[in-house]
């Protein structure tokens, strides 16, 4: 056992719990929960369909515009919090949600066991007793409904379970970053010889007309934002145009993100394809 923290916003733990939420009155779900360590106070709740950056991201503004930014978060090993390659044995390769942390100056720790986040565990518990059975009164049928009752819920429910912390003092800090330019989701490529990278499935060149020698085997940083795509090289700004759809491979799907994928849109094979 470990004591719980002594101000306000030094430790948040996040989960997403996946759940029959709305019980036979729409699809299960996952709702994102982000608790502090020192007063156990639900500070943000929000229904999403899985597990996503974009969610959490989402979850996380909603949480500093609130309080201003705490000064960690702690999770679990998700995908989205830690780069779980086995080549990554020097942890220096981060994921997109991480870089967002570091731009902020949040620190991000992953818990090795469920057990070791506790408060967050016991809260979803609590809440997929409490809640489910506040949102079947209010009939409650789908997430756009849920996020605007859980404003409501939370007040109550931390009004039951939270306590003071042992240190008057509040740990948050100012939000001053631009949070739109710092959401942008960043990842790096490795150009080829002939200057072509991969992205979301597809392939994309560099214009060779502005390209230099010195580029092939470059890496350059990729920056989606709001459906918008920039392809950086050492802070100048390249032109690009798509080369042609990528070949995947296999995808690698772990034990909270199944459900959301094995329910995705299923692709439909043409009666004159080889397979039939």
């Amino acid at each position: 056992m470990r004591s719980r923290r002594s101000r306000f916003g030094e430790l948040i733990q996040i989960d997403g719990s996946y759940h029959h939420w709305f019980e036979d009155r729409a699809d299960k779900c996952c709702l994102l929960v982000f608790i502090d360590d020192a007063t156990n106070r639900i500070t943000t709740a929000r229904f999403c369909k899985h597990e996503t950056t974009n969610d959490y991201l989402s979850a996380l503004e909603e949480h500093m515009n609130a309080y201003g930014k705490p000064r960690s978060l702690y999770s679990d090993k998700h995908g989205i919090f830690r780069v779980n390659n086995k080549k990554n044995i020097t942890g220096k390769e981060i994921t997109g949600f991480g870089s967002v942390l570091k731009d902020l100056d949040i620190e991000l720790i992953c818990a090795n066991s469920p057990q070791a986040k506790g408060k967050v565990e016991r809260a979803n518990g609590v809440l997929q007793d409490r809640l489910i059975k506040e949102m079947r009164l209010g009939n409650i049928s789908s997430m756009e409904e849920g996020n605007l009752f859980l404003k409501e819920y939370l007040q109550k429910h931390n009004e039951k379970f939270s306590k003071d912390p042992l240190c008057p003092e509040d740990a948050h800090r100012p939000l001053k970053e631009d949070l739109t330019e710092i959401f942008a989701h960043k990842e790096q490529r490795k150009l080829s010889k002939d200057l072509i990278f991969q992205y979301g499935g597809d392939l994309y060149q560099i214009n060779p007309q502005i390209a230099s020698f010195g580029m092939k085997h470059a890496i350059v940083t990729v920056v989606n934002k709001k459906g918008s795509m920039k392809v950086l090289y050492k802070g100048n700004n390249l032109s690009y145009k798509k080369y042609c759809q990528a070949e995947t491979q296999a995808q690698v799907v772990d034990r909270k993100s199944i459900d959301s994928w094995l329910n995705k849109t299923e692709r439909k094979v043409s009666r004159k394809h080889p397979w039939r």
